[in-house]
This record gives C-alpha cells, structure tokens and sequence, in this order.
C-alpha cells in the first residue's frame, strides 16, 4: 500500500517537473522571438567566419 502511493506521488512529482521544464523552455522561446536581430540568427554568426 505504501509502495503504491510513493509510485504515484513520483509520477506525480515527475510530471509536474516535465510541464514547469516546458513553460521555462516556451518562455525562453517566447524571449527570443522579441529581442531584435533573433529572427535571423544574425548574432550566433557574426565573429565565426572571422578568426
């Protein structure tokens, strides 16, 4: 019985986790889309052809 109840209260545990990793992650994603210059990615490969 008790057993039982520790695996639920994981899976549990273990979804809320996964649902507060994806409203982080669609929050970072959201963040990017508004900075300026992000649509093109122009700021990841300014210096790499440079060295």
């Amino acid at each position: 019985m008790m057993r039982m109840v520790l695996e639920i209260a994981m899976v549990i545990a273990v979804v809320l986790g996964m649902v507060m990793v994806m409203k982080v992650t669609a929050k970072e994603n959201e963040a990017d889309k508004t900075l300026p210059g992000s649509e093109n990615g122009d700021d990841d490969n300014k210096d790499s052809g440079s060295a």
